[in-house]
């Protein structure tokens, strides 16, 4: 799911991009992507999980951005 704030106001263009992602040991890692819309991101992996507690995760982390004012992008 990627995730975007843009304020023009504030010259502010983030995006934040949470993937759920197979690991070499059968299990699941959650991938996080953020940064700047249009220059290198920052990343962190969260792994050593199974598939369910991963999307709860996920969907955690998405629902906190989203109170931050980021909103879905479709793609």
């Amino acid at each position: 799911m990627r995730l975007e704030r843009k304020n023009r106001d504030r010259n502010e263009y983030r995006f934040y991009e949470v993937v759920i992602e197979p690991d070499l040991f059968e299990e699941c890692s959650l991938v996080i992507c953020w940064g700047r819309i249009g220059s290198s991101s920052r990343q962190r992996i969260v792994s050593s999980g199974n598939s369910d507690s991963m999307m709860a995760l996920a969907e955690q982390v998405s629902a906190r951005k989203q109170r931050r004012g980021y909103l879905p992008v479709s793609t």
